[in-house]
């Protein structure tokens, strides 16, 4: 949870299906085509502050 979302808790639980907070990672699931530099169960992140094309190539690194 962010502290942005504390927002929601004078009102009771978030609605269902809500997704809280800004940080985001997960596992990919599936990748298309033209899709370079991520395969299918590559863990992944978003930085959700910056537009993707000027996230510099270095801010992609593999989990550790």
């Amino acid at each position: 949870m962010c502290g942005s979302d504390l927002h929601m808790l004078p009102s009771g639980a978030p609605p269902e299906g809500a997704i809280l907070g800004h940080e985001l990672a997960g596992t990919v699931a599936a990748v298309g085509p033209e899709v370079t530099g991520f395969s299918a169960g590559d863990c992944a992140c978003v930085c959700p502050f910056a537009p993707v094309d000027r996230l510099p190539t270095s801010s992609i690194r593999p989990r550790r």
